[in-house]
């Protein structure tokens, strides 16, 4: 019997890292300003762009990140894949980031569809939102690749 339990644990992290390496659905959708003109990005760049270590597109245009509240799922696992942190490890990161003066964390919306909304108001904003979220016109998803 533990054999078993052990083999569907090995088997679980197995499919679990699968999914992310081969962009399969990660429970979370990247989205940009539908006039935005990137099709994909690197998990590393998103990153960067999230930590705010990288500031602008391509197009020179000021890049805006807009989080997920705190406690929502969609927020912990954007952080475990993208940010490869839990979410109070980034919270950290963010107090030591604003206590030496260094930089404030992404705007943060309340849901998914406020997400949509700040996105579509501007040119040079990326989000993520839940897997099923109802987008508008102005904003579009873009590809994540490893």
């Amino acid at each position: 019997m533990r054999r078993f339990w052990v083999s569907a644990a090995i088997l679980g992290v197995i499919l679990a890292v699968g999914g992310v390496a081969s962009g399969e659905d990660v429970g979370f959708k990247i989205i940009v300003n539908s006039s935005n003109p990137i099709e994909s990005i690197a998990r590393s760049e998103l990153s960067n762009i999230f930590l705010k270590q990288e500031t602008s597109w391509p197009d020179g245009q000021v890049v805006l990140p807009v989080d997920q509240k705190e406690s929502s799922q969609v927020r912990a696992d954007f952080c475990r894949v993208i940010l490869r942190r839990p979410v109070a490890a980034v919270k950290s990161f963010w107090q030591k980031q604003i206590f030496s003066g260094s930089a404030v964390p992404p705007v943060e919306k309340n849901s998914s569809e406020e997400v949509v909304g700040y996105v579509n108001a501007f040119h040079g904003a990326v989000g993520y939102v839940g897997p099923t979220t109802s987008l508008s016109s102005g904003v579009k998803v873009i590809r994540l690749m490893e």
